[in-house]
């Protein structure tokens, strides 16, 4: 028996439009509401590594996480598991015992580090001013001239803010090593402890740490190091020699993925000051004062400026830390940049 031509094409779109109303309409709203669609192209896997963070607690140090929260190291292939250090002397002794491939610490102590024999390198920058390094003093202190004598928290032997201390104290008695006292004692709440109890007179630390202990009353600011020296790098990104020469597909992934999560917090002040409340304690609004003051410094591309690095170095030399500068191609490694990353 003949079916109709016309009622065959009737029953034919009777049917049809069932099935777009019943499932193709449905399964187009769930592509665009879920991002499913066709297969997306997995990135290689470049294995896991270890990130050093020299110091917990530092607004120059977010993007680490930023970059865990964003996932721009997973996408690119990367499983990177951060660890945290009590300064740049615990940072190096675990580059030198090879528990981290790549580390964030200071230009100066990692200057201090690969001019001892070190093997591992700088890779990028993240500040090329210690505009943001200052010092919180107990209220007795008035000026830097009280310094004198007096004895300052720093976090390592070597590290950034003990070479700020040997410095500031050359420059305001001759003598870098006994004209201020120094005190090793780590993290940020080893450092206010001391203050509150009068162990020391001040410390050094990042803007983040100043405005905090000012508003726990226990210290003022009392200076910035930007003041004292100008053209000094700061926050540095660093790698081991043998991870840039045999894996350096790792490095510029790493690089790539942390740039990107750093843009991403300069570009987005609320998820900032909210990822630097629930990562590292820091009060919302001592996080958006630092926001504020911070963010714009960050190094976009990780380009190291010579002269600045040069300035870290010789401070390294002037306080006896080391007894040479060595020539850059030594202790610093550019081939990654300016680094270039894509959404």
């Amino acid at each position: 028996m003949r079916i109709p031509r016309t009622g065959g094409r009737r029953a034919l779109s009777r049917t049809t439009r069932a099935f777009h109303t019943s499932v193709v309409i449905p399964l187009i709203a769930l592509v665009a509401s879920t991002g499913v669609g066709p297969a997306r192209a997995q990135p290689k896997s470049l294995g896991k590594v270890t990130l050093g963070l020299s110091v917990a607690k530092t607004f120059e140090f977010l993007p680490a996480h930023a970059a865990d929260d964003l996932g721009t190291w997973k996408k690119r292939g990367l499983d990177v598991t951060i660890v945290v250090f009590p300064g740049d002397a615990r940072l190096h002794q675990a580059f030198a015992a090879n528990s981290i491939e790549l580390g964030l610490g200071s230009g100066t102590g990692a200057y201090s580090a690969i001019a001892k024999g070190l093997d591992e390198r700088l890779v990028g920058a993240i500040s090329n001013s210690v505009a943001l390094m200052g010092l919180v003093a107990r209220p007795e202190i008035r000026s830097k001239d009280d310094l004198k004598g007096k004895t300052i928290g720093a976090t390592s032997p070597n590290a950034l803010t003990d070479v700020l201390i040997k410095y500031l104290s050359k420059k305001l008695t001759g003598d870098p090593d006994s004209g201020i006292k120094r005190a090793h004692l780590g993290g940020f709440q080893n450092q206010v402890a001391a203050l509150k109890t009068g162990q020391t007179q001040a410390f050094v630390w990042t803007l983040e740490g100043i405005f905090e202990a000012e508003k726990q009353g226990v210290g003022k600011y009392l200076l910035s190091f930007g003041d004292e020296f100008p053209d000094f790098t700061f926050e540095v990104i660093l790698a081991k020699q043998k991870l840039i020469e045999e894996k350096p597909e790792v490095v510029e992934a790493f690089l790539e993925g942390w740039y990107e999560a750093q843009a991403h917090m300069k570009a987005n002040k609320q998820y900032t000051v909210d990822l630097f409340e629930r990562k590292m304690e820091t009060p919302k609004d001592i996080g958006a004062r630092v926001w504020d003051l911070d963010a714009k410094t960050f190094v976009d591309d990780g380009v190291f400026e010579d002269s600045a690095l040069r300035a870290a170095a010789q401070a390294a030399v002037d306080t006896g830390v080391v007894p040479e500068i060595l020539p850059l191609e030594k202790w610093v490694d550019k081939r990654f940049l300016p680094v270039r990353w894509k959404r």
